[in-house]
């Protein structure tokens, strides 16, 4: 019996020794034993370590701990966007056992319904041109640095520029929404619906323990780390006592940010198996041999993921197992005698996202069905949502070997799979207002985009860059920031797994020069024309209908008021003044004294003003203006240099 622990009902789980980390378990396991109040209870469980550790698995058997201790248990991993999506998808799958989410969920529709409306009017405003530019500036110095994408437009876009974007929107939303309760939730959806959230999550917990589940945090952490702690804290409602919360990610969580919960914390990092843990698990599966022990621990250095994959098959001999010196990827497809399982076991590892009809596009309808049964079961593939993928440890290295073992075959496959998701886009049938609050076509889209970098990534890469915003641009403001992070991982992705990573580097690196040189230029000349703006104090709209309807336009520049162009009629007035004597000037004004006197007190102060202050001006007028058509032709030019190179990087404007 003591190789078995006890489970909280009695019940003996010989499981916990079958995957190791006896520890861990046992620990998360007598947690739910302490009473609410206890000093010891622990309420967050932080496991953290490098990839292929078994920290996926170990959550996995967290939760299967809960369910038999009749808790309900709701799992959020990277398919998760923002905060907003994380709750939804927790609400429900606690929903599905314990409906309590209906506040929740009402509301939920609402914002998502007010959003897509939005989003899709003709009149919403629309991301501009300089915003792409600084954004795709700064996203190009993340990809040449290497570095994680998460956050980009928020951590590197000109605050003042993003400030206003954010701005434009709030006004259109504001003008769009009579409800002032939907206005709220539009602009500020987690701040709205987070009390309710917890107000379900309160009623679900008077009746069951929830454990909730955040797996690989090195991505969603991103977004989801201020809002937990905040949620913690207290700072939306109160947070009910019967959950516990566990937390899966590379990197543990940040000691400073988390101090206030220190108490409330318990952190678990996961080192490859001891070498017992090791022998025990492989005893389990039915690896006795001890020269077959020896060489799996050897060749898997004690990593969970890697000792699973090498012991699936229990092997009796070392040959089974594979030749020490041999690659990674031939050790794991020892075991598989058949070459065209070991062929097919290749091929499944190019798409990001396995399914059957995907899978079916590789090795054909025949053997299909038998072999993603099969596939299903190994120990380096894991279902995530509605699909399958390889463990990215494992995954890495199949490409790798597949591209230097078949270029050829390796860019077939890719196309087939980028035509196989455009034709999914197609089908849908969506308009482009639908496709922005689509999350299925926007899937298809990432994973075309993905697919056909990787099938030509030398003749690509010089495009890469380009495909990035051509997944958003000129998607609004609100969808952009999202799909950013999204469409450069992609691109990221695809340039490492394809073996380009110098060249896609350099190419970013001369790209973003150039890019910054634009942007900085630009915005050092609307600067210049601004300050010369403010100085030439250009009329008010009354000051201009005023003399557009008491013909002094006509009159003194010899031709009417221009309907589109305004403030170029008024210049062309200043000339005037510029050449005329003061005697002309006062006779001038004579003429306009009988109009004048017409005009309220209010109306005469504003248009004296206008042309008051402009006057006193007026000899430098000219020189002014001469300078700021001078900026504007140089912007002109660094606009278009700015389209040349979207244009060279492959972006659609």
């Amino acid at each position: 019996m003591g190789q078995f622990f006890l489970g909280l009902h009695g019940s003996i789980i010989p499981w916990l020794l079958y995957i190791g980390r006896v520890e861990q378990i046992s620990l998360f396991q007598q947690n739910l034993t302490f009473d609410l109040n206890d000093d010891r209870r622990r309420f967050i469980f932080n496991v953290f370590g490098q990839g292929g550790v078994g920290k996926t698995t170990l959550l996995r058997r967290f939760a299967r701990i809960a369910e038999e201790a009749n808790g309900i248990t709701a799992w959020v991993d990277e398919i998760d966007e923002d905060v907003p999506t994380v709750m939804a998808h927790l609400a429900e799958q606690i929903g599905q056992q314990d409906h309590t989410f209906k506040s929740f969920n009402e509301r939920y529709r609402v914002y998502r319904q007010r959003r897509q409306e939005l989003e899709t009017d003709p009149e919403a405003p629309q991301t501009s041109l300089t915003f792409v530019s600084q954004i795709l500036t700064k996203v190009g110095v993340r990809l040449g640095r290497r570095i994680p994408v998460g956050g980009i437009a928020l951590d590197f876009v000109n605050e003042n520029d993003l400030a206003s974007q954010v701005s434009e929107w709030a006004t259109f939303v504001a003008r769009k929404l009579t409800n002032k309760d939907e206005v709220l939730l539009v602009q500020e959806p987690v701040e709205v619906l987070t009390p309710l959230f917890l107000e379900g999550l309160q009623k679900a917990t008077e009746r069951h323990l929830v454990a909730l589940f955040f797996d690989t945090y090195e991505h969603t952490g991103q977004f989801l780390d201020d809002w937990l702690r905040k949620l913690l804290d207290g700072h939306y409602s109160d947070v009910p006592s019967n959950i516990i919360l566990s937390i899966a990610g590379r990197d543990e969580l940040d000691k400073n940010r988390w101090m206030a919960n220190e108490e409330l914390l318990a952190h678990l990092p996961l080192e490859p198996f001891t070498e017992q843990e090791a022998r025990d698990y492989l005893i389990r599966k039915g690896v006795v041999s001890e020269a077959v022990i020896e060489v799996i621990l050897h060749l898997s250095g004690r990593f969970p993921l890697f000792v699973a994959t090498l012991a699936s098959e229990s092997p009796s001999d070392p040959k089974q197992v594979g030749d020490p010196s041999g690659t990674a990827v031939e050790r794991f497809l020892k075991w598989e005698d058949d070459p065209k399982k070991r062929q097919m076991l290749l091929d499944a590892a190019l798409p990001r996202l396995l399914n059957r009809d995907v899978l079916a596009l590789l090795i054909g309808e025949e053997d299909v069905d038998t072999f993603f049964t099969q596939l299903k079961q190994k120990p380096f593939v894991v279902q995530q949502g509605s699909s399958w993928v390889y463990h990215g440890v494992v995954r890495s290295q199949m490409l790798r070997y597949k591209l230097h073992e078949s270029p050829q075959q390796w860019a077939e496959l890719h196309s087939c799979l980028a035509n196989y998701y455009e034709k999914r886009m197609d089908d849908l049938r969506l308009g482009r207002d639908e496709k922005l609050d689509n999350t299925v076509w926007q899937t298809f889209q990432l994973e075309a985009l993905y697919h056909r970098l990787c099938q030509e990534p030398h003749k690509q890469v010089s495009t890469a860059y380009g495909r990035i915003f051509n997944v958003v641009y000129p998607n609004y403001t609100s969808m952009m920031l999202t799909m950013v992070e999204r469409s450069t991982a992609t691109v990221m992705q695809a340039s490492e797994d394809s073996g380009v990573e110098e060249e896609f580097d350099r190419n970013i690196a001369k790209l973003t020069d150039e890019l910054s040189q634009c942007v900085e230029r630009i915005k050092h000349i609307r600067e210049k024309i601004e300050r010369l703006d403010n100085v030439i104090q250009l009329p008010s709209v009354f000051t201009i209908q005023f003399l557009k309807k008491c013909h002094m336009f006509e009159e003194i520049i010899g031709e009417a008021i221009e309907e589109e162009e305004p403030q170029a009629s008024w210049e062309k007035l200043m000339r005037i003044f510029n050449g005329m004597t003061k005697q002309e000037v006062d006779d001038m004004f004579e003429k306009l004294k009988g109009m004048i006197n017409v005009l309220t007190e209010k109306e005469r102060k504003d248009m004296v003003k206008d042309i008051s202050l402009t006057l006193p001006k007026r000899n430098d007028f000219q020189q002014m203006l001469e300078e700021r058509e001078k900026l504007v032709t140089e912007e002109i030019h660094w606009r278009e240099q700015e389209k040349q190179i979207f244009r060279r990087s492959g972006i659609v404007i």
